[in-house]
């Protein structure tokens, strides 16, 4: 979005909806969807923050640190603001206590299957047995059992 545009949204000189007779694409963005969707597919900011302090303690993120660190662990990996980043995306060890809660929140916002949960998960996460992850726990979900 251009900074011309954001001023004019941020002042008021941008017309919503129908009353914009000559209708933007700011001003048609997203009128009748409902928030809270979006509120709930934006991973939670205490997650990231407990991330943050799991990765300090968990051995093998340990150990992953001190690879990139040492140049050793290959062009895809990085460290970003403290967080082990593969591709873009963070890595979460396999052993982390806070697979529950991402898994949950990824499959929670519209209960669908394995596929569409890995592709919302992997927007954010990366571990190398996500597909297990997400698999087992999509199975495991009372929805699932509904479907069949």
């Amino acid at each position: 979005m251009g900074e011309q545009a954001v001023r004019l949204r941020l002042q008021g000189g941008v017309q919503a909806g129908q009353q914009n007779t000559a209708a933007d694409s700011l001003s048609r963005c997203d009128e009748d969807k409902d928030l809270s969707v979006r509120a709930i597919s934006m991973p939670e900011l205490e997650l990231f923050a407990d991330l943050s302090r799991e990765l300090t303690t968990l051995q093998d993120a340990i150990d992953k640190r001190q690879e990139i660190e040492r140049g050793e662990a290959g062009a895809a990996w990085s460290l970003v603001d403290g967080f082990i980043v593969h591709n873009g995306r963070i890595f979460v060890p396999e052993s982390s206590a806070l697979w529950a809660h991402i898994l949950a929140t990824a499959h929670g916002v519209g209960h669908e299957g394995v596929q569409k949960t890995l592709h919302r998960l992997r927007t954010l996460f990366y571990s190398p047995h996500a597909n297990k992850l997400v698999r087992d726990f999509v199975l495991s979900c009372t929805c699932q059992r509904n479907k069949s």
